[in-house]
């Protein structure tokens, strides 16, 4: 399970080796280190050295995150999971042809989860008029399009430096990202429409919903690498930038549409509103209250705990990531260039 501080005051300890949660005026609870994944705490929260401790102990991963769900640091073991060759070879890679390639096989499969996405509007049925069928129709074709883009391409035929290649596959995926976020918008009842996408801040419901969710998905990433014995700074589609973890920007192009699916659901069947569970100011935007995150929370939660199959392994889609992280530490590990 995940564990979320993010009410003012509460206290975060431990009692006869295993964690309390104290909320303000309420009652304690008491939780196993062994049921814990991950600790998100907001800031105004009061934390113990004894349970910063413990969590590290049982490799337990603890995030400041803010209020609109933007992870501000992370506390960790000192050592990584793995060997020191993995991150050596990781460097390699990062600046190799094959390192293009990888990622051109991240990306297809991006749009391929975004093509899944739209598939799963229609077979719900959640259109209501013909233009938002035409909408979705519209951006299958465009998704094809760019697939067949990335299909085409040959890395051996291709004389342009990497950066310029790069380049050409983050327009790709831009494309096809903008169409797949136009269509979401358009299957949307109308209180959670959105003109287009933002990060942070947001200025509607749904965005504010996603960003939150895309936060939780960064660090639940970068916790798997780092486990794994990958430096989550080394990127490769998405150049070093100070103080950026790079890689997890890479990796969790895998999973966006897990967090898309969420918001869908929580929007799609109202469980978010406008009124009661979002905060607004004119500096910051928009972003869930201490209630919407606890609606979001819960869904996101059980979406995340239900087992799924993947690479023909049924597992919890937490559990993927963990086993994708180590396929990938153990490509980085047998590197080499030739």
């Amino acid at each position: 399970m995940q564990l979320h501080i993010d009410s003012y005051g509460a206290y975060w300890g431990v009692q006869d080796g295993v964690f309390v949660v104290k909320p303000l005026e309420q009652e304690a609870v008491l939780l196993a280190p062994a049921k814990v994944k991950t600790i998100f705490l907001c800031k105004g929260a009061r934390v113990s050295s004894d349970a910063l401790a413990l969590a590290i102990a049982n490799e337990i991963p603890v995030f400041l995150v803010q209020k609109n769900g933007r992870v501000l640091g992370q506390m960790w073991s000192a050592a990584y999971g793995s060997v020191s060759t993995i991150r050596k070879h990781q460097a390699l890679f990062a600046g190799h042809i094959q390192g293009l390639i990888w990622t051109k096989e991240v990306l297809i499969q991006k749009v391929r989860n975004q093509q899944t996405v739209l598939t799963n509007l229609e077979h719900q049925k959640c259109f209501e008029t013909w233009q938002q069928q035409l909408a979705v129709s519209k951006g299958h074709e465009i998704l094809e399009g760019v697939l067949a883009k990335f299909g085409n391409w040959q890395a051996e035929k291709d004389i342009r430096s990497l950066k310029e290649i790069g380049a050409t596959f983050r327009g790709w995926e831009g494309s096809a990202s903008k169409q797949y976020f136009f269509c979401l918008s358009q299957v949307l009842p109308k209180q959670y429409e959105f003109r287009k996408r933002h990060r942070r801040p947001a200025y509607d419901p749904f965005n504010a919903v996603i960003n939150y969710l895309y936060g939780i998905l960064y660090a639940l990433v970068e916790t798997s690498l780092i486990k794994a014995g990958i430096d989550p700074y080394v990127g490769v589609l998405h150049t070093d930038r100070y103080s950026k973890p790079t890689l997890v920007y890479d990796v969790i192009e895998y999973y966006r549409y897990w967090a898309d699916e969420v918001a869908l659901q929580v929007c799609l069947q109202q469980k978010v509103r406008l009124q009661e569970h979002f905060d607004k100011t004119d500096r910051d935007g928009l972003w869930l209250n201490g209630v919407g995150k606890k609606v979001l929370l819960g869904t996101f939660t059980e979406y995340m705990d239900t087992a799924v199959v993947q690479q023909n392994m049924k597992r919890k889609r937490y559990t993927h990531i963990d086993i994708d992280a180590n396929r990938l530490a153990t490509l980085f590990k047998f590197f080499s260039v030739t």
